[in-house]
């Protein structure tokens, strides 16, 4: 790279500060609290409103209009009143925050733009505008100062009720934290999190004394524990420090990043990588840097939350399509896509809630067609999927340059921790220079790259890691359905839900599962759907085959217990 000029490396800072500036207004954007204008604006504001009922609903119906088409990848003239918000233009929760909140800045007297959902889950487009103009007061004649009078020849005053908005500056009063220290209290249970484990954290866990078999450890291939990973590890820091403290761009980078990502590349079968300090950040940053508000995403509604949160910083429009289904994605690619300058389609390989895998030849086909970027989060499909754990091109026999972007991390199967991107040598290029997560954090630790590093190489010189774990995670699967347990969606991946479809009973099986020495943590709402509550395994290559045939026995008898608990 001595070919950069000084104006080229300026141009570079010039982006990174545009990029920024775009993150702290898409974060304001998103938290902001739909606050009044200022004492005596309000009439003011109302009069700007409201000059002639006709004129005035037809600026309220564009102005309506205009917000929904900045969330939505939609034009003014696709949206029709008849449109639902969440079926037809597919607004999610977090979409409707936005709405909500523009609504609020666009129309200050509205006193809570959230009452048009009230006592209903889906709302047409008419009905909001219909709203948005009832409390602008649309059908009441406005005061005019001085002698003007209206088209009636009358005068009248609108009467504004004003809600003084009560300050917030004490954590313990926020209504999120009040929420949520009430269904700790009512919990019917222990609290389950943040248990502390002595130990390695491996198919066996010691708490206070105990030995518990673990279903809640990401150590898929037990390498976290392997003597060469921990010796490597030791070896970087008496060589190189705890930390490379700086930025690689700047002087942090040391001969085992560079090693660490020609081996990811290597393996996976790309021409480069490039590896972050957090999984969630090269998810945030990547989407972030090479998509913006020119743009559009498609995304799986599963979706890990990094994904929703690049989203959102980026800027861009953005529509989630049903779980792994292609031809909604394709239908929404050939109405939307020529609007668009970049389109980048995003799922993961192996979903971590549900344990699937996502059709991937169909979405290469389709991205192809039409002149799409793809973006795959490998984060739980590397090293677990494919013959020799390659992830999910392997699994699905494509070719992993068909791809622009392989996301993973390193805190899996690869027993660090951490993130990278796989891709072409232009893709990992532009992000070394380009991605503010890369660009403004320090390199990843020494003693992580190292441990990432010789799990690779542990994983190429031996498949038959993967080999067990793949045997343990059929094993399990195949004994739960012979149980009639509800496992989801899971196929072929060492993530196995049991759905139990109400958190208090998911956290009471958990609990249950404890008491006889089974460690597995309920996942439960907000996080997932009601019905969608669960106990999420875990399999690892070093559970044996006692383990688990144990587990799923204490799974079976867990339920019928709590059931008959329940009707007593």
């Amino acid at each position: 790279m001595s070919n950069i000029t000084t104006l080229d490396v300026l141009k570079i800072v010039e982006k990174q500060a545009e990029a920024l500036q775009l993150q702290s207004q898409a974060l304001a954007r998103q938290f902001e609290c739909l606050l009044p204008p200022p004492d005596g604006q309000y009439a003011q504001a109302r009069e700007t409103q409201i000059k002639k009922n006709d004129t005035n609903r037809e600026a309220i119906r564009q102005k309506v209009l205009t917000i929904l088409t900045d969330i939505t990848p939609y034009s003014v003239a696709e949206v029709k009143d008849e449109h639902y918000l969440i079926s037809d233009l597919g607004l999610d929760s977090l979409m409707i925050m936005e709405l909500l909140s523009a609504l609020g800045q666009a129309f200050p007297f509205i006193s809570s733009p959230r009452d048009v959902f009230e006592n209903t889950e889906d709302v047409q487009v008419g009905q909001l505008i219909a709203y948005v103009a009832r409390e602008c007061g649309i059908d009441l004649t406005l005061h005019i100062s001085g002698d003007e009078q209206d088209e009636k020849g009358e005068n009248s005053r609108v009467n504004i009720q004003c809600k003084a908005v009560i300050p917030q500056c004490r954590i313990e009063e926020f209504p999120e934290y009040v929420e949520l220290l009430q269904r700790m209290n009512q919990a019917p249970v222990e609290n389950p999190y943040f248990r502390l484990h002595e130990g390695e954290n491996r198919e066996v866990v010691e708490i206070e004394g105990t030995t518990y078999i673990n279903y809640s450890s990401y150590n898929y291939l037990g390498f976290a524990g392997h003597p060469r990973v921990k010796q490597a590890a030791m070896d970087a820091i008496r060589i190189y420090g705890t930390s490379v403290s700086a930025s690689r761009l700047l002087s942090g980078e040391i001969p085992l990043h560079r090693e660490l990502e020609r081996a990811i590349a290597r393996f996976i079968g790309t021409e480069d990588s490039v590896v972050y300090t957090s999984g969630h950040a090269t998810n945030v940053s990547t989407i972030a840097s090479v998509v913006n508000s020119q743009d559009l995403i498609l995304h799986d509604e599963l979706v890990h939350n990094s994904i929703i949160q690049g989203c959102l910083l980026s800027g861009a429009k953005r529509r989630q399509f049903a779980h792994n289904d292609w031809q909604e994605a394709e239908h929404l690619l050939k109405s939307l896509r020529s609007n668009f300058r970049r389109v980048l389609i995003v799922l993961e390989g192996a979903y971590s809630m549900d344990g699937d895998i996502a059709p991937l030849k169909k979405f290469v086909e389709m991205k192809q067609k039409y002149q799409a970027m793809l973006l795959v989060d490998e984060a739980h499909s590397i090293g677990t999927v494919g013959q020799t754990g390659r992830g999910i091109c392997e699994y699905a026999g494509v070719n992993p340059e068909d791809v622009d972007f392989l996301m993973g991390t390193l805190s899996k199967s690869l027993a660090s921790c951490g993130g990278y991107i796989a891709g072409s040598k232009e893709t990992i290029q532009f992000l070394k220079y380009l991605s503010a997560s890369f660009v403004y954090s320090a390199g990843i630790t020494p003693a992580n790259a190292a441990a990432a590093l010789e799990s690779l190489r542990i994983l190429e010189e031996d498949s038959s890691y993967v080999c067990r774990l793949h045997q343990r995670s059929k094993l399990f699967l195949e004994l739960c359905r012979e149980k009639g347990l509800n496992t989801g969606l899971s196929f072929d991946t060492p993530i196995i839900p049991i759905v139990i479809g109400d958190s208090e009973q998911a956290l009471k099986l958990s609990a249950y599962l404890f008491d006889k020495g089974i460690y597995v943590y309920p996942i439960l709402y907000p996080a997932v759907p009601e019905q969608s509550a669960c106990l999420r395994f875990f399999v690892t290559a070093n559970h044996t085959e006692e383990h688990i045939c144990h587990t799923v026995q204490m799974i079976a008898e867990g339920i019928e217990y709590i059931k008959g608990k329940v009707f007593a």
